[in-house]
């Protein structure tokens, strides 16, 4: 019953920022509505058709990319680097009666669904201006198959941000750490493009590591992109990244807690 009281807090605190939570949506629907803009053009010079995808199939995957950033990934780690451990309120969380791993997960969530429900507005926008029927899973076991992919990847997303503003516990500069992860982020979970599109060895890569499982994979699970038994292995695999990543934060968290200062690092 606490952390639904601290859910409800955060939902109170959102709604009196929702200023800067639009605001902070519109800079997420920026990139994919300017590659939106690149492919259509491109699509356009050969003739209606891209390398694999058509411009509808196109215009789907960057509007649910949009959609998906804004339920999926979180900005967890900026908090807990450069307030909770550079500023010290980290030791406030240390003393109180529940687990900082969830109270934080309780503190994100109402972010992702504020800018979940304005990715949503944009898309069925689109939809109903542009005219256009985009692909979208229709059977009701893919559906609840993408659901579960869709849940797993915020899982994900939220473990593995958490993992890096822990890694500011062994750094005075958190800058470069956030940095590299943004641009290896955007690189490798399909954002700047579908990753069906990228060089076979670059593909293989990002298909390895856990960032793709929380962008690539929800948006094409939610086009109806993925057979069933892909839909399967997709939830395998990101089982597996959650058990181990989930095992790499409490060895992370137990390490580092010992290294920190209530004053700040």
């Amino acid at each position: 019953m606490r952390y639904v009281r601290i859910l409800a807090l955060h939902i109170q605190d959102v709604f009196q920022n929702r200023g800067r939570s639009f605001v902070y949506f519109l800079m997420g629907l920026l990139n994919p509505i300017l590659q939106l803009v690149f492919w259509s053009g491109a699509i356009a010079e050969g003739g209606g058709n891209g390398a694999l995808w058509t411009f509808r199939e196109m215009a789907s995957y960057y509007l649910l990319v949009t959609v998906v950033i804004s339920f999926l990934v979180v900005h967890i780690e900026e908090d807990v680097a450069f307030l909770d451990i550079k500023e010290g309120l980290l030791a406030k969380y240390l003393l109180r009666p529940f687990s900082y791993f969830i109270s934080k997960f309780m503190e994100e969530l109402p972010w992702r669904m504020t800018h979940g429900f304005f990715a949503v507005v944009v898309f069925v926008a689109f939809m109903m201006w542009g005219r256009i029927s985009f692909p979208l899973v229709g059977e009701p076991t893919r559906i609840a198959l993408a659901v579960v992919i869709t849940v797993g990847g915020l899982f994900i997303s939220f473990i593995l941000k958490m993992l890096f503003g822990l890694l500011a516990l062994w750094t005075t500069d958190f800058w470069g750490i956030w940095g590299v992860e943004e641009v290896v982020f955007w690189l490798l979970a399909g954002i700047i493009m579908p990753l069906s599109y990228y060089p076979s060895a670059l593909a293989a890569v990002a298909y390895a590591l856990p960032f793709s499982y929380i962008v690539y994979f929800p948006v094409i699970a939610v086009q109806g992109s993925l057979a069933d038994i892909e839909m399967i292995r997709v939830i395998g695999s990101q089982l597996i990244w959650i058990l181990a990543l989930s095992m790499l934060y409490r060895i992370v968290w137990k390490k580092g807690i010992e290294k920190f200062t209530a004053v700040g690092q």
